[in-house]
């Protein structure tokens, strides 16, 4: 009888709340807990972003998630309380290739960086100790992923138990030293994101807790029974896996490794469907072929997600709660959000606390607001010294005090490093060139960063330079540099297109600089220098050989502000020298000689425009035969063979025009251009013979592609009176 009444107390209590109700809604004090669950997929998982804003407008609360690898970074920004309109203007506003790509923006590099750019080198580098070649662990290190998803995930980044998260999370990865699955429950929540989606050999693995972290997509890519483990009584799975590739697709290397790797996810993707039930919902959105790395289609992705969950909407209505109830959920989770304003101190990490230079690349001060734009340049700066194969921060705590930790790690594959590079230049007509490079670099030689280099050229003009490089304060402001460099060179003479003398034979010299720098923009060099020219002539007896001492005083001044080396959008490039012949120091003569040369370079929308100069005399004091300035090839008089135009004094203008037709992509790393080049200038051998009436005219018609080995040319030039020149360059002309 007792049980009678209170099921009849209890039908009482309960009806009200029933009577009126919308049909597709379920508001009763008890509601099913709701686990969401997203897979991995790269780029294919902004889809996810576009099911989240289904479930926002259905008023679906999400009560746990459980994510791998694309999955757990947008699981991971929900997890902490970002509004689903947050997360999809992130994934529409990020420049994803600029995430992507750790190198720092050229604002940020030394000017010594930018010039290491302009020696054809590729920018993929690799160690070398004792002897042996040592790797990065990944393509790309994650400095910037790694700095954003601190940025976004700021306001939680003090709890460490994910289940205490807003929402709580799980992210799963891969052991790479066992294979074992890891199921990441507690931490920083933006490394727990980054571990789940480092796909090995791309992205750098991630070390937590001294396992070694890669993507999780190899053990289990859609975690069902992780949701399931966390409590949910209703999975709400999201799959976003690219299907298998049929037949037509796998004709290359990366064809086939892709399919490896669809076909291991789909495995373990089919073992967690089976675990969901009639109740639950699974969702695989038809992206078609969008690739894992395609983040450029972020609105067609997200759209994608949104029709998918659009067509379950009959079934996801079930789990609808009232407004009142969602808002609350919502406000719930937003309270749990905790912003950092001030800053009491400021911590250098044991990692890297050794490095004096850190210190003065800092403008984030304790006692302050924590300003994210200005923390995330003084990170680049730090970064920008290339030494750190991560530079990070963290949020602590000390008693009552919250403070910053910078902290990081050296590049495992330093601190001796190796570049390559390729140089190529013909005209179709038997005039070419092929230079292989290679540079070797010790840097950290002592605190203040001093770094030994070393560049070898083999090919046409071989050439070996070394360079001791020293600063001379924490901040690089002052630098000293002894050098060295021998090539042997050949060098013709012209009369019209018609070779008429050549010169075989080495050069070799020896100087010691001392500079200023002037931020990153540029330097000022002045040094000594002794050298020694040997040169045969070897077609013609009309001139003689060359042995000659060349000593003297040397002064330098070189400025680049451009945003890239190959193809600058903006900026200017300014070069100057002058150099002093002295006999007291044992040169054969006394003379002088001074060069300058300038760019500047302005873009709207897809369209370019380029004006260059170049000039040079030997201020009448009638230099050698070796110290002939030269005109010809490509882009310096581009309807004239290099070196067929030679004179003490020597002067040119370009105008050149260039327009990006294709947007960046995996082939064309800044896109695919074309062009045109106007040219004017000569070269005469006194000063009283220059004049405007003399000068020479050329152009070119221009197609350039920017390769991984390097900017790639195919030109067509002509020039008055000469026969047409075709081009097929690699490598850079400015």
């Amino acid at each position: 009888m007792k049980k009678f009444l209170c099921i009849v107390i209890a039908g009482v209590l309960i009806a009200p709340s029933l009577l009126g109700m919308p049909a597709d809604t379920i508001d009763t004090t008890y509601r099913p807990r709701i686990g969401l669950v997203l897979s991995g997929g790269g780029a294919r998982g902004m889809a996810h972003i576009g099911v989240l804003k289904i479930l926002d407008e259905l008023r679906i609360p999400v009560d746990v998630i459980a994510g791998t690898s694309a999955g757990a970074v947008v699981g991971g920004m929900y997890a902490s309380g970002m509004d689903v309109a947050e997360i999809e203007k992130f994934a529409r506003d990020i420049d994803w290739k600029d995430m992507l790509n750790d190198k720092p923006s050229r604002d940020f590099r030394s000017f010594r960086k930018k010039t290491q750019e302009n020696e054809n080198l590729m920018g993929f580098e690799v160690g070398f100790r004792s002897w042996n070649v040592v790797f990065p662990q990944g393509v790309i290190a994650g400095q910037k992923l790694s700095f954003t998803l601190k940025a976004i995930t700021l306001p939680v980044s003090g709890i460490q138990d994910f289940d205490a998260l807003p929402v709580p999370y799980r992210a799963v990865a891969t052991d790479i030293a066992t294979g074992e699955r890891v199921v990441l429950r507690g931490g920083n929540l933006a490394e727990a994101m980054r571990a789940s989606m480092s796909i090995p050999g791309v992205l750098a693995p991630v070390e937590i807790n001294g396992r070694l972290l890669v993507d999780g997509m190899f053990v289990q890519n859609l975690p069902v029974d992780v949701a399931q483990a966390m409590g949910a009584d209703v999975i709400i799975a999201v799959d976003i896996g690219a299907p298998l590739m049929d037949r037509s697709h796998l004709n290359s290397v990366l064809g086939i490794t892709a399919q490896v790797m669809n076909m291991v996810t789909t495995e373990n993707v089919n073992q967690q469907a089976a675990l969901l039930t009639n109740k639950d919902v699974l969702i695989r959105p038809d992206i078609g072929s969008v690739s894992v790395a395609d983040y450029l289609q972020a609105d067609a992705i997200i759209t994608d997600g949104e029709k998918a969950a659009r067509q379950w909407i009959p079934m996801l209505r079930r789990f609808s709660v009232s407004d009142e109830i969602y808002n609350e959920f919502r406000k719930k989770i937003h309270t749990r959000r905790k912003t950092h304003d001030r800053i009491d101190f400021i911590r250098i990490g044991k990692n890297i606390g050794q490095d004096p230079r850190i210190y003065h690349r800092l403008k984030t001060q304790p006692g302050s607001s924590l300003n994210m734009k200005t923390l995330k340049a003084d990170l680049t700066r730090i970064y920008a010294l290339g030494d750190f194969e991560k530079v990070d921060f963290d949020i602590v705590t000390e008693d009552t005090s919250r403070g910053l930790l910078i902290d990081g790690r050296w590049k495992s594959w330093g601190p001796n490093y190796l570049r390559f590079g390729l140089t190529m230049a013909t005209d179709l007509e038997g005039h070419s060139s092929v230079n292989a490079l290679a540079d070797y670099t010790m840097s950290r030689r002592n605190q203040l960063g001093a770094e030994w280099k070393h560049l070898f050229r083999v090919g046409q003009n071989p050439t070996y330079f070394t360079e001791w490089y020293q600063p001379l304060d924490f901040k690089g402001n002052f630098f000293m540099a002894p050098y060295g460099r021998a090539q042997r060179f050949e060098s013709g003479f012209y009369q019209q297109r018609v070779e008429i003398a050549q010169y075989n034979g080495y050069a070799a010299e020896a100087g010691h600089d001392f500079g200023i720098s002037f931020g990153n923009a540029g330097e000022l060099r002045a040094g000594a220098i002794w050298g020694h020219i040997d040169a045969h002539n070897t077609s013609s007896a009309t001139r003689k050989s060359i042995n000659a001492e060349r000593s003297g005083i040397r002064i330098r001044t070189q400025f680049d502000m451009t945003d890239h080396p190959d193809f600058p959008k903006k900026g200017s490039i300014w070069q100057s020298e002058y150099f002093s012949s002295q006999k007291k120091w044992g040169s054969d003569g006394a003379y002088q000689t001074l060069r300058g040369a300038g760019m500047v370079v302005h873009t709207w929308d897809r369209n370019s425009i380029m004006g260059a100069f170049e000039a040079g005399s030997d201020l009448g004091t009638s230099s050698p035969i070796y110290e002939l300035s030269e005109l010809g090839g490509f882009l310096r008089m581009s309807g004239y063979r290099p070196g067929q135009i030679k004179g003490r004094h020597f002067g040119m203008t370009r105008f050149m025009y260039y327009r990006r037709l294709s947007a960046p992509n995996m082939s064309y790393r800044e896109g695919l251009y074309a062009g045109f080049s106007v040219e004017t200038g000569n070269a005469w051998d006194k000063h009283s013979q220059i004049t405007s009436r003399d000068l020479k005219f050329s152009g070119a018609v221009v197609v350039g592609i920017d390769t991984v080995v390097g900017p790639l040319y195919l030109a067509y030039a002509r020039a008055p009176h000469q026969e047409g020149i075709v081009y097929i360059m690699i490598g850079r002309p400015f």
